[in-house]
Formats: structure tokens, sequence, C-alpha cells
């Protein structure tokens, strides 16, 4: 017949939140200036994007 194996997998089994990339966003004021509303930057924070939670996978090999 052939010979096949089957392998059960988790990727991030902790759940762990990896940054996948990082990007900065500035935070702004608004701040009357003779009658002109204008907006202040006051600060920038940095924002983390995740990918990929709890991964599990099957995998089935077979050779005939």
């Amino acid at each position: 017949m052939g010979e096949s194996d089957l392998t059960i997998s988790v990727v991030n089994a902790y759940d762990r939140r990896n940054a996948f990339f990082i990007f900065l966003e500035p935070e702004f004021e608004e701040v009357e200036n003779n009658g002109v509303n204008i907006e202040v930057p006051t600060r920038i924070a940095a924002n983390q994007v995740s990918l990929f939670p709890i991964l599990p996978s099957i995998t089935w090999n077979f050779k005939f």
C-alpha cells in the first residue's frame, strides 16, 4: 500500500502578542490663536499591530 503520517502542531501556543510592525501616530491638541483654531502635536504614540494568535495545524503526509 503506502506510508503515511499525521502531524498536529500549534504555533504561538502561549498566545503572545508579538509585534508584526509598529507605527507612530501623533496626538493633537486644538489651540486658538488670533481667532483661528490650530492643531498642535502634543505627543507621539507608538501603536503595535500583532498577527497570528494561537494557530493550530494538521498535516497528513502520504507516499504511494
